[in-house]
Order: C-alpha cells, then structure tokens, then sequence
C-alpha cells in the first residue's frame, strides 16, 4: 500500500520542457521494460491534476488495496508503480506465486524493490524530472533502502523526495522491537527476514525523507509491553487488521481527517517523522466489525470504545523518550528544531555540486482528503509514553470484542489486505 495523501504531494515546481521530454521517454522505456507498470489515470477527479511531476509507488505486501488508497495521492500525475514479486514466504505469495510456500521469502522480494527503485532513480536524476516515491510496509522497507544505496552510489536525488508509509524499520516499528525479543530475531531469519532493527536517518542525509507514522499500527509503531505479550499481541493484531491492512475507518487513506500530526526531526541527516493519533486499535477493531456487519454504534460509543481501550492497553505514542535513534520534536508554529532545516542541512553535507534551483518544495504536513466514516476527529495524543492502567472491567472489553470478532471474516465481507 503506498502513501494516500494529498498535502504531502502538493508540491511547487516547474519543469523545463526538455527535461519533461528527456522524462517521459525514461518513463517508457521503464514501462516497457517491466521495471514499472504505468498507472496513470487522466480520469481520475480526486487528487492534483498532471504537473509534470512523476510518481513512483511501491506497494506493500500483496497489496489488494492499493487503487482506493493512492488516488487522492497520485491524481491525474504519471503514475508509475513498482513491479516486485510483494511475497512474505511462507504465508503471502504476493506477485511472486499463487502458493504461498513456493513464493520468494521477504528478502527476496525486498531486493527486487530495491533494486527497481534505484533503477528509476539512475534513470529519472539524470533528467531533471521532479520525482516524488512513496512505499508502504514492506515497499517503504525498500524504498528506504534504496535511498540509502542511490545516495551512496552518487545518484543525484536533488528533484525528488521520498515518503516512507508505515516504514517497518522506523525508531519505533515492529524490526526494532523484535530485536529486543529474546529467541525472535533467529525465528525471523529463518523464515528469509533479515531483522536490521531501525533505519540510520544519517544514511540518507542529503535527501528529502519523510516518514508517515500513526499510533497503534504494529510495523511503524509496534505495541510491546514485555511483562504482558499475550495482550500486546492482541493489540498488534487489531492495529494490524484495523490500520495497517486498510480495513479500519482510520487509516494512511485518511490521514487528514486523523488531525495534526506531531513531528519529531532526526538529530543526524534530514527525516522528518510525522505520527498521526488514532483511536486505539481495539476501538478500531470493534468499529471496523460494527461498520462491516451492519451493526449500529455512535460517536459516544466510538469514544468509550477508545477509552476502554486505553484502560485495557495504554498506547505507547512515538517520542524523544522512546526513539530507536536520536530525534528531536518540532514545535509548534517552527520550521526546525535546534539546527538548520533539512534542505539546508542537505546543501551543506554535500560536495563538489553547486546549489541548484527549481527543487521539489520540502513536505507539507502529510494527510488525505477523505471522508471518514465515523464523522468524528481528534487532535493527536501526546507523544509520550503512557503506563499501563487496569481496566475497570477486564472480561468487559474481550466480551465485545469477541462478540463482534465471530463475524470479523464472514463471506466476502473484508476486501484482501494491503500489508
């Protein structure tokens, strides 16, 4: 699944006309090679309309729900979607197979991403094309990946930025706290995931990187409390069925209507993090089955929905305090914390190239123009980290959870995930 967000991609630019030339024919030739599929739709009304700047999406695994989610993105803009075989062997044949246990383990597939993305950006940094990429899960695991490589190899990325959606390897997200499991990080080797723990922002200094977090979604902001892993499993997996999939009334389709996201900056290169409050997954859990059987709730029950939760399993919030790297937190109404803003910090750290002008404007905040069903919004927590309060009633929230639960996948009810 990649980024559904409108502000992040209402960027400013020109394009010179020879360069938008030089573009459009790397484009087919990327097209034609199988590299990319062409997805651009001139019909599409919801987002920008074609301004010359390039798309370049990378979906996450198995992603059945891409098209709804990157259409207030992308809008009538070249559209270009990175072919990889989106596996996670042995359970999601992705792309890859039709049978799960023969299909390319995570690795595999990640590396053919990789690959991919840097093959774009070789081709399209030598035009001048303003590009914007975007990856969810595990294509913003390989977006990110490649930043890193582009940059090392000396491809130029001055016109572009990258947008990581639900990165697994962001300072809070599900490869950083597996490392800190005892047993957990053999367990996923053998099943062909390298755990490489958070992304070193530094490794991509020089770039434009933004990173899209919201609260409760187990690969970007993985719940865990040590002393209670059966309930930190059952929030992870309503995280992971309520947000990450998609499935859910909040999700990286409607990040606008999720309110203003705390942004923290890393203190060494130039990633801005941007997390979204949500309600807490077990909340979403209940309205995501209410909304697909047809079972009637409101606002009033949408927020002691949350408020149960939180008494259940109090959400941890990405922050300072419990970054997997130095990050500080911009304030509010300020461009930047202690220092120079990205941009600058990424004129500074590179050499032998004269500044150049026209670039890709830095990220607005990121969001989604998109209706929510729930009609109802809020501000974000604060990101700090919240202790563990007992519920008033334990058997109360597994009560209705488990009542609704019964009909969670009943025929047809819930499209295939985007993971």
């Amino acid at each position: 699944m990649a980024l559904a967000s409108t502000a992040v991609v209402a960027l400013t630019c020109s394009v010179a006309p020879a360069s938008a030339a030089d573009g459009a024919r790397v484009v087919r030739e990327l097209t034609t090679a199988g590299v990319v599929t062409d997805a651009t739709n001139p019909g599409n009304r919801l987002g920008p309309r074609a301004d010359g700047i390039v798309m370049v999406v990378t979906p996450g695994t198995d992603d059945g729900t891409l098209d709804d989610r990157i259409k207030r993105t992308v809008g009538q803009r070249t559209t270009l979607i990175v072919a990889y075989p989106e596996s996670l062997w042995p359970f999601v044949g992705g792309k890859s197979s039709p049978v799960p246990p023969l299909a390319d383990t995570y690795d595999a597939s990640k590396h053919v991403a990789v690959d991919r993305n840097l093959t774009v950006m070789r081709r399209l940094g030598k035009t001048g094309t303003h590009v914007v990429y975007t990856g969810y899960s595990q294509g913003a695991d390989a977006l990110g990946n490649a930043t890193e490589k582009a940059l090392a190899q000396g491809i130029d990325l001055d016109d572009a930025k990258i947008v990581l959606v639900a990165d697994t390897r962001s300072p809070w997200g599900i490869k950083v706290v597996a490392n800190t499991i005892a047993g957990v990080p053999e367990v996923v080797r053998a099943f062909g995931i390298t755990p490489d723990g958070a992304r070193d922002p530094a490794r991509s200094s020089g770039a434009d990187v933004t990173s899209a977090i919201i609260v409760g979604d187990p690969a970007s902001d993985f719940q865990w409390q040590p002393r209670r892993p059966l309930e930190s499993i059952l929030v992870n997996g309503a995280g992971f069925l309520a947000i990450h999939t998609g499935w859910g009334a909040q999700t990286y389709g409607n990040l606008d209507a999720l309110g203003t996201p705390t942004e923290l900056r890393s203190v060494d290169g130039t990633t801005r993090y941007r997390v979204y409050d949500a309600r807490h997954p077990l909340a979403l859990l209940r309205q995501m089955v209410h909304d697909r059987t047809g079972l009637p709730y409101t606002r009033a029950d949408l927020k002691r929905w949350d408020a149960e939760g939180e008494r259940f399993f109090a959400t941890e919030a990405p922050s300072v305090d419990n970054s997997a790297v130095p990050v500080a937190e911009v304030r509010m109404n300020e461009t930047s914390v202690s220092g120079p803003a990205p941009k600058q910090v990424a004129a500074e750290q590179k050499t032998g190239k004269g500044q150049k002008t026209g670039r890709v404007a830095a990220a607005p905040p990121v969001g989604a123009d998109s209706g929510s069903t729930s009609g109802a919004t809020k501000q974000p927590r604060t990101a700090t980290v919240r202790g563990p309060r007992l519920p008033t009633d334990p058997g109360q929230m597994f009560r209705s959870v488990t009542v609704t639960a019964e009909n969670l996948l009943p025929r047809g009810l819930l499209p295939r995930a985007g993971r």
